[in-house]
C-alpha cells in the first residue's frame, strides 16, 4: 500500500510464487494508476467491484462499470483511471506476477 496517495494496491494472493498473482485496486476519485499509460511484460484481467473507471488502453478508452472487465494484453501501454465521484475498487490479475 501507498499511504497518503490517491491509490491503494493490496496483494490478495497468498504469495506470488505461481503463474499469476492477484491485487486489489482502490481508486480515489480523480486518481489515476499513473500519469501516462505504461506497459509491462504481463497480461492483466482487470474486474471493477465498485465505482466507475476508464481503462486507457493503447489509445483506446473504455468504460468500465462495476461487474465489468478487461483484459489487457501484455506490452500494451495501459492505465486506470476514476473519473467518477466515489471511490472505485478493482481487482486485477497479473500473470506472470509483477508486485
Amino acid at each position: 500500500t501507498f499511504p497518503n496517495r490517491e491509490l491503494e494496491y493490496r496483494l490478495v494472493s497468498a504469495d506470488t510464487s505461481g503463474e499469476f498473482e492477484v491485487l486489489a485496486l482502490a481508486l480515489k476519485p480523480g486518481s489515476t494508476t499513473s500519469q501516462l499509460p505504461n506497459s509491462h511484460a504481463s497480461e492483466e484481467c482487470a474486474v471493477v467491484l465498485n465505482g466507475q473507471v476508464i481503462a486507457e488502453v493503447a489509445g483506446q478508452e473504455y468504460e468500465l462499470d462495476p461487474g465489468d472487465s478487461i483484459k489487457i494484453h501484455r506490452e500494451l501501454p495501459h492505465r486506470f483511471v476514476n473519473q467518477g465521484a466515489v471511490d472505485a475498487e478493482m481487482l486485477i490479475i497479473i500473470s506472470p506476477p509483477t508486485f
